[in-house]
């Protein structure tokens, strides 16, 4: 497979530290990658010998700044599949996969187009308005949840190729497109780089973290993260056992989430805002619970780097989520806005090392086995190649 990667930016959310990783291993396995992306930021220097990454410069962010960016991205692209010989585009997120249409329709190569749906994105436009604000203007929010579901279920119906990262994914799809053709392949982990620490004391020393028992939480500060609930949860625990809870990440709702917590005077809870990848490492070697509270995932890429760094997670049942945690086993699953179990789970596990280390090392251990990025990207590779 040789094959274009778009991302409209790197390093910000899931998906897009997906597309980081997912390009880097998909090169591994010897398939030849051109990783296109939107950005000041210089991200050119590709780590192996079969990834290109190359650089669109943003235009600035007014219309005309973002139709130049698209004109460019547009001829950009067109070069690379030319001189690359690419015959694959995979694209990550509706509008990156209707550019790879375009882009199909255009070019004098045949084009096979992969779309990789990691969630529900007509279902999050129509019921969050958190995810319609991301567009930046109020026509779009007011556009976006009319034209949402058939825009997805135009762009999914034209794929050659669909890959759902979990099955609740892949039975929307099916529902919305009536295609019965869709592989589920789980999003990786970058096992090598999320592992425990030997050393967990100098590691908190080093960022800087007391002796008091941290529970961690990372993604983006929104409601579909369901924060309300785990900070509902942790004023209860806090008052059967002293922690910390660190919450990790931005977002346009970060402020809002601050404000309340100072005004209910939560000095236990610290926001930690965006950090960099060597920062986040070490943040879940010293931490000795995470926690994810979400209504509404795919396969969630923190809970994975959760888990192969060796943590004990408490998480919401929804996505593909059931399908990696065994409750009491290798993590605590519960039910969407269960307070009383996660106030329970907290405490329970924050109160047992060893059951803690137990159910940490299970944990690395399942994801070692079958969300390792080399294993994941062998499954799409295979699947390309024999389609």
């Amino acid at each position: 497979m040789r094959v274009l990667i778009l991302a409209l930016s790197l390093g910000n959310g899931g998906v897009a530290r997906y597309i980081e990783e997912i390009a880097e291993n998909q090169s591994k396995v010897g398939d030849h990658v051109v990783l296109l992306y939107i950005g000041e930021e210089d991200r050119t220097d590709a780590p192996g010998p079969n990834l290109k990454v190359v650089k669109v410069a943003a235009s600035g962010s007014g219309l005309l700044g973002k139709l130049r960016s698209a004109i460019d991205l547009f001829s950009t692209s067109m070069k690379v599949i030319r001189e690359d010989k690419l015959d694959t585009f995979m694209g990550n997120t509706p509008f990156s996969n209707i550019f790879g249409h375009m882009l199909a329709i255009t070019s004098s190569r045949r084009l096979r187009v992969l779309r990789i749906v990691h969630g529900m994105w007509a279902v999050e436009v129509r019921d969050l308005p958190e995810a319609r604000k991301v567009y930046g203007s109020r026509l779009a929010e007011k556009l976006l949840p009319m034209v949402a579901a058939p825009l997805e279920s135009w762009e999914l119906k034209r794929s050659d190729i669909i890959v759902a990262v979990s099955d609740q994914i892949r039975g929307h799809i099916l529902r919305s497109t009536g295609r019965n053709d869709v592989s589920v392949i789980t999003a990786g982990v970058n096992i090598d780089k999320f592992h425990p620490s030997l050393d967990k004391k100098s590691v908190r020393q080093e960022i800087g973290w007391g002796p008091s028992l941290v529970v961690l939480f990372v993604g983006v500060i929104c409601q579909r993260k369901g924060l309300d609930a785990l900070i509902e949860a942790a004023s209860r625990a806090i008052k059967e056992i002293q922690f910390e809870l660190v919450i990790v990440g931005g977002g346009m709702e970060l402020p809002k989430y601050q404000a309340a917590v100072l005004e209910k005077g939560y000095d236990f809870i610290t926001f930690a805002g965006r950090i960099p990848d060597d920062q986040l490492i070490k943040f879940y070697q010293a931490a000795d619970v995470y926690c994810l509270t979400s209504t509404l995932e795919g396969m969630p890429q923190t809970l994975l780097e959760a888990m192969s760094s060796g943590l004990a997670c408490i998480s919401t049942d929804v996505g593909g989520i059931s399908t990696l945690i065994r409750r009491g086993e290798n993590g605590m699953l519960i039910s969407v806005g269960d307070i009383e179990t996660l106030t329970g789970d907290i405490v329970s596990l924050l109160n047992n090392e060893g059951a803690r280390a137990g159910m940490g090392s299970k944990a690395r251990a399942s994801v070692i086995e079958e969300y390792s990025w080399n294993a994941v990207c062998k499954r799409i590779k295979e699947l390309v190649e024999n389609t």
